[in-house]
C-alpha cells in the first residue's frame, strides 16, 4: 500500500468494518457511539451497496461531524446536498439523540479532503 494511502487510514482513526464499508471514529467518539451509527446504517442498507462510502465519525466543538465519500460532482449538486441534510437531519434523531450533525462530502480515501460541509 502507498505510504500516503497508509497515513491517511491511520489519521481517520479506529476502524470498524460493517458488510461492504469501513466507518472510522476518532478518539473524541465513543466506541459505543461508533457502533450505534454503524448498526444503524446497517439497518437502512447502507452498508449494501459494493463499494460503500468510506465514513469518519469525529466530534468537534459539541458537534458529531460525520465525514463521507462523496460522489466526484455531487458537493455542488443542490439537490444531492438537500438529501444529505435530510440525512443529517435522521441521524441527529435516530442515532444521536438530537445532538447536531454536520455532514462533510470528502473526495476519495486516498486524501479525503472536505469538499463541501453540509449542515
Amino acid at each position: 500500500m502507498d505510504a500516503r494511502y497508509k497515513k491517511v487510514l491511520e489519521d481517520l482513526g479506529t476502524l470498524l468494518q460493517f458488510k461492504n464499508g469501513w466507518l472510522f471514529f476518532s478518539s473524541e467518539i465513543s466506541q459505543a457511539e461508533a457502533l450505534a451509527l454503524g448498526n444503524y446504517l446497517e439497518k437502512i442498507r447502507f452498508f449494501e451497496e459494493e463499494n460503500a462510502p468510506l465514513i469518519q465519525l469525529d466530534k468537534k466543538n459539541g458537534k458529531i461531524l460525520i465525514r463521507r465519500e462523496g460522489k466526484p460532482g455531487k458537493e455542488n449538486d443542490k439537490e444531492y446536498l438537500r438529501g444529505m441534510l435530510k440525512f443529517s437531519t435522521d441521524l441527529s434523531k435516530n442515532v444521536f439523540k438530537g445532538a447536531t450533525v454536520e455532514m462533510h462530502l470528502c473526495d476519495g480515501w486516498d486524501y479525503f479532503e472536505t469538499l463541501a460541509i453540509v449542515k
